[in-house]
């Protein structure tokens, strides 16, 4: 798949990184860089369950579309998370015209952590933001620039503060 295209996910194992090592892995990296060892990833499809809940609920005003943010969210749960095993959580950010509303389930199907998720015990939050006119978002960005006001990067933030809720809900 194109990487200048809509889901803009690249094979990081095709980029030139200069001095630096992507390897082959990138998931992988990012997950042992975060949680120190981890276990290999499932070697076939996800074996949990990627479930569609309610964004609105944790949003403050109770709407995620005021903050450019869609009305579902995504979260992944292995099995043995659903059984009641301890889990970690791992939050999982798309980008640009990546949202659900654009892609389905493209983004947590390649993204690679549902696979890791299984063998390593981690449930994984996938936040939806949305296009949207006001505030002014045509791409369905998170808010890294500032178009939701001046305090788009504290915890005070409001798409942060309805990810922190989440987060929370989950037991984090």
């Amino acid at each position: 798949m194109p990487d200048d295209q809509p889901p803009f996910l690249i094979n990081c194992g095709d980029i030139n990184c200069g001095d630096i090592n992507c390897g082959d892995d990138p998931e992988g990296e990012m997950l042992r860089h975060w949680l120190g060892s981890v276990n290999s990833p499932n070697a076939g499809s996800p074996e949990g369950t990627l479930s569609s809940f309610s964004q609105d609920s944790y949003a403050p005003g109770g709407s995620a579309p005021a903050l450019s943010m869609d009305n579902s969210g995504l979260l992944y749960t292995p099995p043995a998370c659903a059984a009641g095993a301890a889990c970690k959580l791992v939050v999982a950010l798309h980008g640009c015209l990546s949202g659900h509303y654009l892609l389905g389930d493209e983004f947590p199907e390649l993204a690679s952590l549902d696979i890791y998720a299984d063998t390593n015990n981690l449930v994984v939050l996938y936040p939806q933001a949305i296009a949207s006119v006001i505030p002014d978002n045509p791409e369905g960005c998170w808010d890294w620039w500032g178009y939701d006001g001046p305090d788009f990067a504290v915890k005070t933030a409001p798409q942060m503060v309805t990810i922190m809720n989440m987060v929370t809900a989950l037991g984090g």
